[in-house]
Formats: C-alpha cells, structure tokens, sequence
C-alpha cells in the first residue's frame, strides 16, 4: 500500500532537469504559517487557542450544547500579500467541542460544527485578553467532555512567510504535457501509467526534489488531505470553482492533534471574505 505527500517516509531521488518549465508555470503562492513559541503581542494579531478579539460582547458559538473551542484568528496584515486574498481585517474560527471537532457526516457536513467571524479591522479595544479564559476552558475545568483539536488550549502566537506549493494531481489544468513526469516516473522505479503517484509523492509531495516548496499549515495554497479531497461532494463547491480554494490550512506538523497526524482546512472565496462576506466557508478535517 502507498502512503501519499508527506505521510510517507522521504526518499532523496535524483532530479529531472525537464520538470523545471513545468514547475514554474504550476507554482502557486501562499503563506507558510508557524507558531512563534511565545504568547501574542496582541489581541488582535494572530495566534492560536486563547481567547479571541472581543471588541463587543456577543454570545460564544455552541455546537451540540457545548462551547466550541477557538481555534485561531489570522490578523491578514501580518500575513505576506497573496492575490486575491485580504491585505487586512481578522478572520476568526471556531470548531466543535465533541470528539469530531465539528466534523458532520451527513448533508451539512462542510456547513455546520464551525463558526468563523470577521473583523475589519481590530482598532477597538477588546474586552478579553488572549490569556483570559473562554467558555470551553470553563467547561473543561468544571469536568465536563469537551474536547481540542490541537495541541495548545492556551494563546500561541503565530508567524507568517512566504512560501510557494505545487497543486494536487487533481487539481492540475486539462491537457497539460505530463511528459516529463512520466520520464521521472522511469527514472524513480514507477510505471509510466502511474504518474498521478508520482506527481503527488515525487514532485509536489515528501520525495519531491523540487527546491522550496512549502508544506503544511498555510494561508492560501494547495491544500493537504491524510485521506481525501471532500470539493466536489456535497456542500463542498470544486476546487476549480472560486468559492473552492483553499482559505486557511492547519497541519497537525505545526500545531499537532488533528486526530493521527490530521490536517484542517477551510475552503472559501477570500475575495468574498475581504468584503465581509464568510458564507462560501466550509470546514473540514482528516486524519490518517
């Protein structure tokens, strides 16, 4: 059985010069992301777990009768410019607090056990400090079942930089020349009709010889899955479509949990989220 991207062990195998045209013309920017190690600076700037920017008291998100757990909220002036995406304003999510973080499986799934907020801007002060406790921590310390998808439930700050990805194999335009991956296929031991394996694991994935390719949590990319990709299917638009992408991704590399070596994703327009607007938002998560 083969394990994909960076679920398998790394190989260093030997370049293909011809796959460089191909590389370029595929690259896609997004921003890595990483935990700083150190508390925010700031109730509005980004960070994980905590408490999150209050300017105006309004009521905790709840999902099954029990506080979701904050997860994150990216500040997107902190975060390098990527087209289409905010130059400013917070994006705030929240998940479930069972033991599925949220996750449905029946047609809300992608719509519901998630809740994301959007501030404008962060110029009014908040009520609540990232280090205060939320209604999940309360529950939690009253010995009620409530789960965390990530490792911290305290405030962790973020940073950002830039950082370049490949797409999936299925994601990848129509009619392009895959000669060259077939070459690399030969070259690494594959049969030439297995190139959609080979792309993903040898160009875009773990074994990937391509030099600086990002992986793992990220704003904007191509997004990770442990299992499968859910665009497509049910509420989940494609991921060709506009309201398809890839918002904002956290890796179980970065900020741990997720299950066994999970991924999160939401998947939206972020055109539409710069204007305010957050309800091409979808949620989902896998582990392997």
């Amino acid at each position: 059985m083969r394990f994909f991207g960076r679920r398998q062990q790394q190989k260093q195998q030997p370049a293909v010069p011809s796959l460089d045209g191909l590389v370029d013309r595929l690259v896609l920017p997004c921003a890595t992301i990483r935990l700083a190690g150190h508390a925010p600076a700031s109730a509005g700037s980004s960070y994980v777990a905590g408490h999150p920017y209050l300017p105006v008291e309004r009521p905790w998100p709840e999902w099954d009768g029990q506080p979701m757990f904050f997860l994150a909220q990216v500040d997107f002036a902190e975060v390098p410019p990527l087209p289409g995406f905010p130059e400013r304003g917070l994006l705030q999510w929240f998940v479930g607090s069972d033991d599925t973080y949220g996750l449905t499986f029946d047609e809300t799934q992608g719509t519901a056990g998630f809740e994301t907020r959007w501030y404008d801007d962060t110029d009014a002060p908040s009520l609540r400090q990232p280090g205060d406790p939320t209604p999940w921590h309360t529950a939690r310390d009253a010995g009620e079942e409530v789960y965390c998808p990530i490792d911290a439930v305290d405030a962790t700050a973020l940073g950002f930089a830039p950082g370049r990805v490949l797409p999936a194999y299925d994601e990848l335009p129509a009619g392009l020349d895959l000669a060259p991956v077939a070459q690399l296929a030969a070259s690494v031991g594959e049969a030439a009709e297995d190139v959609p394996f080979v792309w993903d694991e040898y160009v875009r994935g773990a074994s990937s010889t391509v030099p600086g390719l990002a992986s793992g949590s990220t704003v904007g990319g191509s997004a990770d899955f442990a299992q499968s990709d859910p665009r497509g299917l049910g509420a989940f638009p494609a991921h060709h479509a506009p309201d398809g992408r890839l918002v904002l991704q956290l890796d179980a590399a970065q900020v741990g949990g997720w299950g066994d070596v999970g991924v999160a994703h939401l998947f939206g327009d972020p055109a539409a989220v710069a204007r305010g607007d957050l309800s091409s938002l979808r949620y989902h998560w896998d582990c392997s």
